[in-house]
């Protein structure tokens, strides 16, 4: 069984629809969401759904949901209660990753599909590198260190979860994108947005399309 999770590491809006690919597509109303947010849970918290928890300094606004302001080391998640329980999905993905920031920002996010039922923070894109799934990393920081294989756009894989956070940057398949916007710029505009699609067929099967 496979677990979807949101996580972020700096800034993001993001909106998630998924429905299951067959003879005839079906929408997965449990693994949905979109605004308006009207759910408000017995804490009084708004959240994206019932079927979805925010964990971090994640924001669900009645419009859209900030996984973490355009602040240094910041991290927030949202992420699904329930199973998936299909093996062949589309799933549009929705998002914004921007900031003030001209030459000098770290924004990033991932989708991740994991076994484990339960979001654990840490440093890989908000979660931890300890998991067994794999994860779709939407990545503008250019370190470096890993500046020769530096995708915007990547899929990693931990099959066993034994991989190091290096191991897996290292066997990632990926492309480069534009999908930071820069809130300082003349033309910037709040309803700006990237969108990807992510495909899985029979399990074994992904594809990324970026828009």
């Amino acid at each position: 069984s496979m677990w979807t999770m949101i996580s972020a590491l700096k800034t993001g809006l993001v909106g998630l629809v998924l429905a299951a690919r067959g003879s005839v597509s079906e929408r997965l109303s449990e693994h949905s969401f979109e605004p308006p947010f009207n759910y408000v849970d017995p804490s009084g918290q708004r959240g994206v759904s019932k079927d979805w928890k925010s964990g971090g300094v994640t924001n669900v606004h009645r419009n859209f949901a900030r996984l973490t302001p355009d602040r240094q080391s910041k991290k927030g998640a949202l992420w699904s209660r329930r199973t998936l329980g299909v093996d062949t999905i589309s799933l549009v993905f929705t998002f914004r990753i921007s900031g003030q920031g001209k030459k000098f920002f770290g924004d990033g996010l991932a989708l991740w599909f994991m076994k484990q039922a339960y979001y654990v923070e840490g440093d890989f894109h908000g979660s931890t590198e300890r998991f067994t799934g794999f994860g779709v990393i939407f990545d503008t920081f250019k370190n470096t260190e890993t500046l020769g294989y530096h995708k915007d756009v990547a899929v990693v894989v931990n099959e066993d979860g034994g991989k190091t956070t290096e191991q897996m940057l290292e066997a990632k398949h990926g492309c480069d994108a534009a999908i930071r916007f820069h809130e300082e710029r003349g033309d910037f505009d709040v309803r700006q947005s990237a969108r990807a699609r992510v495909t899985i067929k029979a399990g074994e099967h992904l594809t990324v399309d970026i828009d």
